[in-house]
């Protein structure tokens, strides 16, 4: 009898431990996305942005786990989605000059496969996840969420292109061109259609946080370079 009250106590008590763990998972890992990018904001002011910005791949890398902690198991295939479609895009656009128009990658966002950094691939799938965690509290339908997040996507664009040759992350072989921003659209689109059919999950929290970081970073690293 003793035994049998031993292991309830302790079953509950695992189980008060998990939940707990559940219920500040997600403020927990929206804290430490703000950390990573505040801190490299502070550290670029203060002198060190070379520094900070070649940490580039385990911001993303650091950020894409936080993601799949605080997601269901479940949607971790869909995350596949925008990666490959990223990646093949980005692929075409480097390349061959195809949807995007002619730009190179630099160094600062790591290994590359065929010119394309595997980190750029992290990135689309951690924006898509962040923009649709956005439109999905704002609209229900399937083309309404991925028109939305889609445009979310291309005014993040706009603030990335302002920063990315002075980050070394990547550089057009002239001005941005409009074909760019047209490509952003239609890839994301195509990825957003796709995500929202396996993302079951809407108005993820993390998501929303991390969209605003990511803007408040670029921003405020064009004014600092500006």
């Amino acid at each position: 009898m003793f035994d049998v009250g031993k292991n309830c106590y302790r079953y509950y008590s695992k189980r008060s431990l998990l939940d707990r763990i559940d219920t500040y998972k997600v403020p927990a890992a929206i804290g430490m996305v703000w950390l990573f990018h505040v801190s490299a904001i502070i550290g670029s002011v203060l002198g060190h942005s070379d520094w900070f910005i070649s940490l580039t791949p385990m911001n993303l890398s650091l950020s894409a786990a936080l993601v799949l902690l605080t997601i269901s198991r479940a949607v971790w295939p869909a995350l596949l989605i925008p990666f490959v479609i990223g990646m093949a895009a980005e692929w075409a656009g480097v390349n061959k000059g195809w949807i995007f128009g002619v730009y190179s990658y630099g160094e600062n966002l790591g290994w590359k496969w065929q010119g394309v950094p595997w980190m750029i691939g992290v990135n689309w799938a951690l924006l898509v996840f962040a923009s649709h965690a956005i439109a999905s509290r704002f609209a229900k339908s399937e083309w309404g969420i991925a028109i939305i997040a889609s445009s979310l996507m291309v005014a993040l664009d706009v603030l990335m292109e302002q920063c990315a040759p002075a980050m070394d992350y990547w550089k057009f072989a002239g001005d941005v061109p409009l074909q760019n921003y047209i490509g952003w659209f239609c890839t994301s689109m195509a990825a957003h259609l796709l995500y929202v059919r396996y993302a079951k999950e809407r108005g993820h929290a993390l998501g929303v946080h991390l969209y605003f970081a990511f803007a408040f970073f670029f921003f405020t690293f064009w004014l600092i370079v500006s």
